[in-house]
């Protein structure tokens, strides 16, 4: 009977409380991290602040031979570099950067203050208007015209390939650095306008029919997330219950349950963190795009891409290794509880 009593709790545990208890770590580490006002706010607002800055060292190094060996993408960079403003003081006198750090910062603050409870949910509008002002601001166009201004002018062949794109999206660096005729021209700018008109809404509701209590949302899923666990530890704990014939067996069995169900997440969360560390490298742009180029902007946004990787999986690496740790105290217990049976 003892010994059918411990298959069945085994059973249990492998095949209902183990699977159970590793979505449930990994779906309470998954949210805590998609919710975290950290993740939501400062996380954002650190890259908006770095984004002048890159976009000027990726232009300022793309011009170098060693960094980017291919004639025709750097001949691109290089036509960008001869116009009198930089691209950081483009992106300032369009409004984007004033956009960015004002509208776009705020909105953030905003969604950090509804998910800390500091003010009740409410809907917030993003306002996308004055970012479709900026990416069709005259200044942008002018910049673009100077750009191709600075390259030579397109052979007949080039010439055809640059038509072929008139009315479609045009992937820069895949043409030919040389400047097509005026009308082509002209027509790429005004698939651009359109494109930006009818692809980017005028606004994003956020929060829109959600009505929780000023506790603060992220508070409020994650309880919900925690309370989840109550049904695999029940689970667990009547396996145990089922297996064990002392109080000691008890905590044993519950304790090595525990670690078990905590050991398999940690371990594997820690794994897929670094498969996800790797894959940064591995193509994230336009396969169009040259390797050089993917390089260069990887070296310098590195920072962020790994950031982001913590932030998704050291909530479940640490949720992970709380469960661990109740697994450990367990099986502890079990070593000083007084028995009277044997396991």
């Amino acid at each position: 009977m003892t010994t059918f009593r411990k298959i069945i709790g085994l059973l249990m545990i492998i095949f209902l409380g183990l699977p159970l208890i590793f979505g449930i770590i990994w779906a309470v580490g998954l949210t805590k991290a998609a919710i975290s006002p950290e993740f939501v706010t400062e996380f954002p607002q650190k890259i908006i602040a770095e984004i002048p800055i890159i976009i000027d060292e990726v232009f300022e190094e793309a011009q170098k031979k060693n960094v980017i060996s291919d004639p025709n993408t750097r001949a691109w960079f290089e036509a960008a570099a001869k116009v009198e403003i930089s691209p950081r003081e483009l992106i300032r006198r369009i409004g984007l950067e004033d956009w960015m750090e004002h509208e776009l910062s705020g909105l953030f603050e905003d969604v950090e203050d509804i998910l800390r409870g500091k003010r009740r949910v409410r809907t917030l509008v993003f306002d996308l208007r004055p970012l479709k002002d900026a990416l069709v601001h005259e200044e942008f166009f002018l910049y673009i015209e100077n750009v191709f201004d600075n390259l030579p002018l397109c052979d007949e062949m080039d010439q055809r390939r640059w038509n072929r794109f008139r009315g479609r999206d045009v992937d820069w660096f895949t043409r030919k650095a040389c400047r097509p005729d005026e009308e082509t021209l002209q027509s790429i700018f005004a698939n651009m306008r359109d494109s930006i008109e009818y692809d980017i809404p005028d606004d994003i509701s956020l929060f829109e029919d959600i009505h929780v209590f000023q506790l603060g949302i992220s508070r409020v899923v994650m309880w919900l997330s925690y309370a989840l666990f109550l049904f695999p530890a029940a689970v667990l704990f009547l396996a145990a219950l089922i297996a064990a014939t002392s109080p000691a067996g008890f905590f044993r069995w519950s304790g090595i349950s525990l670690l078990a169900g905590g050991l398999i997440p940690l371990i594997s969360s820690l794994f897929f963190k670094q498969i996800a560390r790797w894959a940064i490298f591995i193509h994230p742009y336009s396969d169009s795009w040259s390797t050089e180029l993917q390089n260069l902007i990887i070296d310098k946004t590195e920072w962020i891409h790994l950031s982001l990787v913590d932030f998704l999986f050291s909530p479940v690496v640490q949720v992970a290794g709380v469960i661990c740790v109740v697994g450990l105290i367990l099986f502890a217990i079990s070593f000083i509880v007084s028995s009277n049976g044997h396991d």
